[in-house]
């Protein structure tokens, strides 16, 4: 009799202890899973910066280009000038004067 008590009181020790266990490793699991949370957020964060900063490059680039492009339009427009400037004196000295 004095067996089946103490089987009876080490039987609700250890299942006193495994619920025990249970309950702590639910706990330290879903801590672990709200602390992966807040990493893969800033992860996320970090990367919509990132993205955000490429794109800022890419429009800084594009603009940069069309400025580039009016630059050598405008370039060109002079430089036809230039040369037609540079035929008309040269049509002028070929012909001769007139008296």
């Amino acid at each position: 009799m004095l067996v089946s008590n103490v089987e009876y009181g080490v039987l609700g020790i250890l299942a006193i202890l495994v619920v025990g266990s249970l309950i702590l490793l639910h706990y330290l699991l879903f801590r672990e899973y709200a602390r992966q949370e807040k990493i893969q957020i800033q992860r996320l964060k970090d990367f919509e910066k990132l993205v955000n900063l490429e794109i800022n490059r890419s429009q800084s680039l594009s603009n940069s280009f069309g400025q580039l492009r009016e630059i050598k339009e405008k370039t060109d427009e002079k430089l036809e000038v230039i040369n037609l400037q540079v035929q008309g004196m040269k049509g002028r000295e070929s012909k001769p004067p007139y008296n």
